[in-house]
């Protein structure tokens, strides 16, 4: 690895190259390291006690992304649930004791056998692994562009460099997100008055405020693509049910159906149709926990394996365990319901903007002093492989 404290600064080119690499793997992996770079070179730059800054917390998050994008482990759990879940098997055993009344020879073995594909598994989890690569490029090309601009270029665009009034940050968009900036221009302000900022409380919470403010903004920004990643894997409800059904009636039942529209006629839904709501609910609540559990992990450095559906646990640091500056106390009333404490952090639905902004805040709170954050998420022969445009473990000819 580049030795040279230059080496740490990515230009703004290059963060827009980054983001423009085609294969979404090799991408996630020059992301990662990207963020670990622009973190490098922020805490270089903000000076003491910097090193859990934003970019080294997405350093780790985009790390974690990257097993969602490549496939790793996350069909396997599928799998391993759909064969596995008791009250899932418990449904199974209902409507086939359901559709047996009716004429189906199927048995609970062979639905329970064919679910991955009444789910489209392949498919839901290539649409998981593309939303997932969106918000990943998305959130670099636009907050590590911001902080390649904060460290290569100046904060105002007027003639005189010390006119304390200048337009600042004029390549950031006045507004809310998602479209707007501000949040992002402010966290860039925080970084500069850290700068010159000695008193270690001030800096400390200066630090807090730009992280949960470049934090608030990118979840908003990506909030679409984490819906979408949690949400790929669930299929309507319709859809799934008249799969199901055609499997336990492979020849066709047009009678059948007839007979349940006859029961909801009446308002009595048939014991079929119960069976079948029960089943396609099961299946889609348990999908969305699984993914929603898998995208829910974090792995920080010294051994923190972050659940995040789990609430946070430990001491906030001593810097930060009472918090004084206004401009963060505002924002944190707005977006953190339980102040000054980790209980009910944990997220349960990671779809849900409020519950996943609550954990982030109170991540980067409970972990800015953790040990190790800027520790490089690749081995030497890693980065040399990156920096010539292949993945990891790939040698020059393409093979792995």
């Amino acid at each position: 690895m580049p030795e040279s404290s230059g080496w740490f600064t990515l230009t703004a080119e290059q963060v827009q190259e980054i983001a423009e690499t085609r294969d979404p793997a090799l991408r996630n992996h020059r992301i990662t390291l990207g963020y670990h770079r622009l973190a490098r070179g922020l805490a270089e730059r903000i000076g003491p006690s910097a090193e859990g800054n934003w970019c080294a917390f997405a350093t780790w998050a985009s790390r974690q992304a990257g097993q969602t994008i490549r496939g790793e482990d996350l069909h396997h759990a599928v799998e391993r649930m759909l064969g596995t879940s008791p009250s899932l098997l418990a449904a199974l055993e209902a409507t086939i004791s359901a559709a047996r009344v009716l004429g189906s020879s199927r048995t609970v073995d062979e639905l329970k056998s064919e679910l991955g594909r009444l789910i489209d598994l392949h498919g839901a989890m290539r649409r998981t692994a593309a939303a997932v690569a969106r918000g990943n490029r998305l959130v670099f090309e636009e907050v590590g562009m911001a902080v390649s601009r904060y460290l290569t270029e100046p904060p105002w665009d007027s003639v005189d460099q010390d006119q304390e009034d200048g337009p600042r940050w004029p390549w950031l968009r006045e507004g809310e997100p998602p479209d707007g900036q501000r949040y992002l221009r402010s966290a860039l302000d925080r970084f500069r008055a850290l700068e010159s900022e000695g008193d270690p409380k001030r800096r400390a919470e200066f630090l807090l405020l730009a992280n949960v403010e470049i934090g608030y903004h990118e979840q908003i920004r990506v909030d679409p693509e984490i819906r979408d990643a949690v949400n790929a894997p669930v299929p309507d409800a319709d859809v799934l049910r008249d799969r199901i059904f055609s499997f336990l009636f492979p020849e066709g039942a047009f009678w059948i159906r007839a007979r349940a529209r006859f029961w909801s006629l009446v308002g009595r839904p048939a014991p079929l149709d119960r069976a079948l709501d029960h089943l396609t609910e099961e299946m889609r609540r348990r999908l969305r926990r699984l993914v929603t559990t898998h995208l829910m992990a974090l792995e920080l450095p010294g051994g923190h394996a972050l659940r995040l559906g789990e609430d946070l646990r430990g001491p906030f640091p001593e810097m930060l365990a009472r918090l004084e500056h206004p401009e963060l106390l505002a924002l944190l009333a707005r977006i953190d319901p339980t102040p000054d404490s980790l209980a009910g952090t944990g997220a349960r639905d990671w779809a849900d903007l409020p519950e996943r902004v609550h954990y982030i805040v109170d991540l980067f709170r409970r972990h800015q002093e953790t040990p190790g954050l800027l520790t490089p998420p690749y081995a030497p022969s890693d980065v040399d492989a990156l920096l010539a445009g292949r993945a990891p473990g790939q040698s020059d000819s393409g093979e792995g």
